[in-house]
């Protein structure tokens, strides 16, 4: 079956679908291996990462907060919709802007151990 379109990646390496052979191309797990031209720059990525993994250690609650609202607004963006830079996320009423918070909350916990919420139950004490 040569030009079909793979389900799961959209390239062009799917397999008839009666074989059960996956598709060669992302094999069958939907991720196909990055070129090099393909407009990434994973080093970019990777080493943005890293610098802001290390400085977790020496954030503010204050920085955590802001850290996390720019992130939400990342993931709001990513579904296509727009908000003012300095948009507090974590005071949104609107369903999609509080699940952007909470994917935000969601990517802090796990990558950097450190609980946003908990960041603003600081500051409010203050």
């Amino acid at each position: 079956m040569d030009g079909d379109i793979c389900y799961f990646c959209g390239g062009t390496g799917e397999r008839d679908p009666l074989s059960g052979a996956p598709c060669f191309e992302c094999n069958g797990t939907g991720w196909r291996e990055e070129s090099e031209d393909d407009g990434l720059h994973n080093e970019e990525c990777t080493r943005g990462l890293c610098e802001f993994l290390a400085d977790r250690e020496s954030m503010t609650d204050r920085e955590i907060v802001d850290k996390c609202n720019a992130l939400a607004r990342q993931f709001y963006a990513c579904r296509g919709y727009d908000v003012p830079e300095g948009y507090r996320f974590d005071q949104a009423h609107h369903p999609q802007e509080q699940e952007a918070w909470d994917m935000a909350c969601l990517a802090f916990e796990e990558l950097l151990q450190t609980d946003p919420n908990e960041a603003i139950s600081n500051l409010e004490d203050e």
